[in-house]
């Protein structure tokens, strides 16, 4: 009987172990200390700000408006927020696997 209270106990501390981990941090844990990948099928896209953007892609805040400049642009160009310029993280995320794709390509020649 003893050891189930300790078992009982060992989860409570497990679960709750879990939920402050899934509050602190973006990879949420079960009951069992598990790490679960969510699931967000409807998830609204995400608009990045220049500073990340740049950590992103390891361009400069200048060499990112350049190529938005050229003809055609050969950046992502950004959604005006006011003043503030965002990017679509998927055009983001896009433009960096197409240089991906280049790099695989000239390796592969």
């Amino acid at each position: 009987m003893w050891a189930s209270s300790e078992s009982s106990a060992f989860h409570l501390i497990l679960y709750f172990c879990a939920l402050l981990h899934s509050s602190l941090t973006s990879t949420p844990l079960d009951t069992e200390g598990n790490a679960v990948t969510p699931v967000h099928n409807d998830a609204p896209e995400r608009l990045l700000a220049l500073s990340e953007v740049i950590q992103r892609t390891h361009k400069s805040r200048s060499a990112i408006y350049a190529a938005m400049r050229t003809t055609p642009p050969t950046f992502p160009l950004p959604i005006k927020d006011g003043i503030s310029s965002r990017w679509l993280e998927s055009e983001i995320n896009a433009w960096v696997a197409e240089r991906v794709r280049e790099r695989d390509a000239k390796a592969a020649a």
